[in-house]
């Protein structure tokens, strides 16, 4: 996360374990930021549902920008809630 968050390339190691995290079956859901985008996170956010993980989006700013704090939250947590039912659910 430091790495991307300061525009590097994480290194291999770092990489090569989360790819081995998202393959174990233990994790649910993949949290993906859509304002750090880069080859590496483009593979990981592939990679996660061909090991049933569920994708849900996030941005660090308000989306749309016409929307109210509290809204853009509200819908941050509504997307997160549901990723997490859809596992629940087996979807």
């Amino acid at each position: 996360m430091e790495a991307i968050a300061e525009g590097n390339d994480p290194p291999a190691q770092s990489v090569s374990l989360f790819e081995c995290q998202l393959e174990s079956g233990h994790v649910r859901v993949l949290v993906y930021n859509v304002q750090t985008v880069t080859p590496i996170t483009t593979s990981l956010e592939a990679l996660a549902p061909q090991h049933n993980v569920t994708v849900t989006f996030v941005s660090e700013t308000i989306q749309p920008p016409d929307t109210t704090f509290q809204d853009w939250m509200f819908g941050e947590y509504n997307n997160l809630e549901n990723a997490l039912n859809a596992y629940a659910l087996g979807q």
